[in-house]
């Protein structure tokens, strides 16, 4: 019988020895597979997580149609044109606010989930840690130690 290997921990962390650590992409992957399927409106914050910058949500943001037509046209047709419109906003402005409400979380899922014991507490006596990277996801998972704690034994 042959030993089987051990299945890599989803932890950011260094392999040694005794611990096999998953390389940083696979990790990174589960974490953004985590909030796409468990966050309320989680693909946003997901996207950009994966993509490592901020999703640009005022780029689909919308404009008011305005009827055109007589002024009869107009004074029948304006008043459903101003409430698909404003529908519609209210839709733009709840993914916005669903964006920034998760990107805290995301943090915090991360640091505790996908982080040893001893990489947070490098993280956090990180001179900007408190103004940089705390509550943010992008900035922490873009972080040179992270990848580098995870990169200096990973194996791919």
């Amino acid at each position: 019988m042959t030993p089987t290997k051990k299945e890599p921990i989803m932890k950011f962390g260094v392999s040694t020895a005794n611990t096999n650590y998953a390389p940083y992409a696979a990790i990174h992957e589960e974490i953004v597979t985590h909030i796409q399927k468990h966050y309320d409106c989680g693909h946003h914050a997901a996207k950009s997580i994966h993509t490592g910058h901020l999703i640009d949500l005022d780029a689909e943001k919308l404009t008011r149609t305005v009827a055109t037509g007589t002024k009869a046209e107009k004074a029948l047709l304006q008043p459903g044109l101003d409430v698909e419109f404003s529908a519609r906003m209210s839709a733009h402005v709840k993914q916005e606010q669903c964006l920034l409400s998760n990107l805290p979380k995301a943090f915090a899922c991360i640091v505790n989930d996908y982080c040893t014991e001893g990489l947070k507490t490098r993280l956090i006596s990180l001179p900007n840690y408190q103004s940089t990277i705390e509550d943010g996801p992008l900035a922490l998972l873009t972080l040179t130690a992270i990848k580098t704690s995870v990169h200096e034994n990973a194996r791919t």
